[in-house]
């Protein structure tokens, strides 16, 4: 349901800057911040979720 081919571009760009954030910590001093506040998941070019109508396709939303 998507048209990215993959997520690494995005995985690259992310956690280079997750690590310049924690080069830049001081970690005898500070507690370096979790993991998850670094990204942004809703920017994720291949998360892969569109709405679906119901009534035009009820074979893809039955359970």
């Amino acid at each position: 349901m998507t048209n990215a081919d993959s997520d690494k571009r995005f995985k690259t760009v992310e956690h280079r800057g997750e690590r310049l954030k924690l080069k830049e910590t001081n970690p005898p001093h500070e507690v370096p911040a979790a993991s998850k506040t670094f990204d942004s998941r809703w920017a994720i070019e291949k998360d892969g979720k569109q709405w679906i109508d119901r009534a035009r396709f009820p074979e893809l939303t039955r359970k």
